[in-house]
């Protein structure tokens, strides 16, 4: 079963998107260097093949800058997904 892209996916694909049109040699792995991830955590955490810890989400919310509702969204977007995996810290 396929799942569906999430708001808070969205969010980070579009980001990643938007660094990679500033500078083409951008990488996922900047994006989580960004973030304070590692790259393995944000592309499970992309991919949905893991839930994000409570640190996690706050680690993107603040490095995205997201406003109040972006992260009420974002935060909301992840009640429904149940972890394929233990949480991402």
């Amino acid at each position: 079963m396929e799942k569906e892209n999430k708001f808070y996916r969205m969010v980070l694909m579009q980001e990643l998107g938007r660094r990679k049109e500033r500078n083409p040699h951008y990488s996922l792995r900047a994006l989580a260097r960004d973030l304070e991830l590692s790259a393995a955590s944000l592309s499970r955490i992309m991919s949905g093949k893991t839930a994000l810890s409570i640190s996690s989400v706050r680690r993107i919310v603040l490095g995205l800058e997201l406003s109040p509702e972006e992260t009420l969204k974002f935060i909301t977007s992840l009640e429904d997904e149940g972890p394929s995996t233990k949480p991402v810290e």
